[in-house]
């Protein structure tokens, strides 16, 4: 599976590919990730670029600053989230990291609008935030 996400992932960053395909492997790219994350594979950590450097530094299971009215949580998932949108620079997806809080301020239990990203985790113990976003934990 980790394959499979490593050849999508590098074909979905070919600077010369048409909307099409790059919509087609980002779906497979969905795909792999939420069997992955459903099976209880580690997933391997996409090389962070566009802006979102911060994101090679972190890892699931790392303590992390979510902001003021958040606060803090551990990290649970780190990848692209299709079903959230938003681009970083040169067009692809952003990173985000699902977090789950250590208080009740989050929005979910780690499923967003269908597709289980980590957990199941108390409610409102959860969040996706972009990787950029999150700080490390004093």
């Amino acid at each position: 599976m980790e394959k499979k996400l490593r050849k999508y992932r590098a074909k979905a960053s070919s600077p010369d590919i048409d909307s099409s395909k790059l919509r087609e492997y980002e779906a497979k790219i969905a795909h792999y990730t939420a069997k992955a994350v459903a099976m209880g594979s580690p997933l391997p950590q996409r090389s962070a670029s566009g802006g979102e450097s911060a994101g090679a530094d972190w890892a699931v299971g790392d303590r992390a600053h979510c902001g003021a009215h958040l606060g803090l949580g551990t990290v649970r998932f780190i990848g692209e989230c299709l079903e959230l949108g938003g681009t970083a620079a040169g067009g692809r997806a952003p990173l985000w990291a699902g977090v789950e809080l250590d208080a009740p301020k989050g929005k979910h239990d780690g499923k967003v609008r269908g597709q289980r990203y980590f957990g199941p985790t108390s409610p409102r113990k959860g969040v996706l935030v972009k990787i950029n976003r999150l700080r490390p934990a004093a």
